[in-house]
C-alpha cells in the first residue's frame, strides 16, 4: 500500500502518532511500502514522520497564491503556499 491509498480513518490515526516508533509500527501494521529515503525520513523522529504523512505542524507563508475550484463544486477558492518549518517542503492550504 502507498501513502496515497490510506483511508480517511487511517489518516486520522496517523495524525495521532507521537513518536518515530509509533510511526514505524503504524507503517508495518498497515503494510505501507516505503523507499529507503522515505524510511529514513519517517524513522528520524521529531516531526519528520508527521511531514511524511502530510501533516505539517507549522509553516511560513511564501506569498504565492493560486485560485482553484473545489472538487465536485463550482466554488472557487484562493489557496496559499507555505513552506514547512520542519521538512522544508511546500504545501497549499485554503
Amino acid at each position: 500500500m502507498k501513502i496515497e491509498d490510506l483511508t480517511s480513518e487511517q489518516l486520522e490515526q496517523a495524525k495521532k502518532l507521537e513518536t518515530a516508533e509509533e510511526a514505524m509500527a503504524f507503517i508495518g501494521e498497515n503494510g505501507i511500502e516505503l523507499s529507503d529515503e522515505d524510511l529514513e525520513k519517517v524513522s528520524g523522529g521529531g516531526n519528520a514522520f508527521a511531514c511524511f504523512f502530510g501533516f505539517h505542524p507549522g509553516g511560513t507563508p511564501t506569498g504565492n497564491t493560486k485560485d482553484t475550484v473545489l472538487p465536485g463544486t463550482f466554488t472557487r477558492v484562493t489557496m496559499r503556499e507555505y513552506v514547512c518549518n520542519d521538512c522544508g517542503g511546500t504545501y497549499w492550504i485554503q
